[in-house]
């Protein structure tokens, strides 16, 4: 068997043009898959980073009506026991929820009140850099809203509205204006500080921990270690539970990836199979010397199968370091999808993609490319291998 895998080695070695041809081709391939591989992993970052940064983060704890005061003790106790839980969570955010009815002059809407930490929430999520009036919590008693609901209500920033609960009805300033694009965020949600909450009487309120992890955790483990800390009365849920539209986008993107690789792969296989027939069509002469002196038609298929095998692994090798190469160079700078997105709510907040390496998709092409390489090889092997002796002389 050695002897055969030298040989295959040294037949390769032989006909450099067109192994080099073959291999540039299948490299080619390789780098183009691990290429689009990495822009579709930073496609769903950036819709998932997105989507998380407005909504709940990658991993939520969520607790419902809850005395305001229990609430806020609550959140404050988390806050500081959760980042020591993992060191895949990068930042914990806390929040609390409760409905009003703002209301200015004779006009009403119905809002969402979100209280939170200003400074953490600025550094990340989106709405401190899409202010279009005002500034973000410039005035920490005031309140932030979005630019359909001051439209609606006919309001500028500086102005009082009143912010009417179940419990009482309080007046607050309003200190900023944002617009992120997304009809229900900009009209449905406004945003007051997490210590103006006791001066208003909120009743029962909603509380969350929206946690944020870095990029490729395996947010399943960190919700497990967040259960450990949660009462049974809270929820834990990942990003994809809370926003199933977002998960569904994300695999659909995923399964467009497979289709696109698939068609690579069939295409790599045809290219490996019409360059190993044609090397075998040269050779039929050498083959039927091989046979006549006694060499077996097993040991000839064997010795095409690993020309194949090493050609398809030196390929995938040197297509999966081009392609991770322009992918390292090209995540530098991102990719700005704004002139394609400028309607599609989650990438309002950002439309820069930036590429990034998942092992699946670096090595899932690797393989791909030495399976196609391998299988393409069987159809030239066995038609060298039955090629008999006769047949060869009477076609020279």
């Amino acid at each position: 068997m050695n002897f055969w895998l030298r040989f295959a080695l040294r037949s390769c070695l032989r006909r450099r043009r067109r192994t080099l041809i073959t291999l540039l081709g299948i490299a080619f391939g390789v780098a183009t898959m691990v290429v689009l591989g990495a822009v579709m992993v930073g496609v769903n970052d950036t819709m998932i980073k997105n989507a998380v940064a407005i909504h709940t983060g990658n991993v939520v704890l969520q607790g419902d009506s809850v005395p305001s005061a229990q609430a806020l003790t609550r959140v404050n106790k988390l806050a500081d026991s959760l980042p020591a839980v993992d060191d895949r969570i990068k930042t914990v955010l806390p929040r609390l929820h409760f409905p009003v009815l703002l209301t200015a002059d004779q006009r009403s809407l119905p809002l969402n009140i979100v209280a939170v930490t200003p400074k953490l929430e600025a550094l990340q999520t989106p709405i401190a850099g899409r202010m279009v009036s005002g500034k973000y919590f410039a005035d920490s008693q005031g309140l932030v809203l979005g630019a359909a609901a001051a439209d609606k209500l006919g309001i500028e920033v500086g102005d009082q509205v009143f912010l009417i609960t179940r419990a009482q009805r309080s007046a607050i300033k309003v200190s900023g204006i944002f617009s992120l694009g997304v009809a229900g965020l900009d009209q449905g949600i406004g945003f007051i500080a997490l210590a103006r909450l006791p001066t208003l009487p909120a009743g029962s309120v909603n509380y969350e921990m929206a946690i944020f992890c870095s990029p490729g955790s395996d947010l399943r483990k960190v919700a497990a270690r967040v259960r450990d800390l949660s009462l049974p009365s809270e929820k834990v849920r990942l990003w994809d539970d809370v926003l199933p539209d977002v998960a569904q986008l994300v695999k659909l993107n995923e399964f467009s990836m497979l289709i696109m690789v698939a068609l690579v792969v069939i295409i790599l296989g045809f290219g490996v199979a019409n360059a190993l027939l044609m090397s075998v069509m040269d050779r039929y002469r050498s083959f039927a010397v091989l046979k006549a002196i006694g060499v077996r038609p097993r040991e000839i298929f064997i010795v095409i199968m690993a020309e194949a095998f090493f050609m398809g692994l030196l390929a995938a090798v040197i297509g999966t370091i081009l392609g991770s190469l322009v992918t390292l160079i090209w995540s530098g700078f991102g990719l700005d999808l704004s002139h394609y997105t400028s309607s599609n709510p989650l990438f309002s907040v950002n439309s820069t993609v930036y590429p990034r390496l998942a092992p699946v998709m670096v090595l899932v092409p690797q393989a791909a490319a030495l399976g196609a390489g391998i299988l393409a090889a069987v159809w030239p092997a066995l038609v060298a291998g039955r090629r008999s002796v006769n047949q060869v002389m009477r076609g020279l």
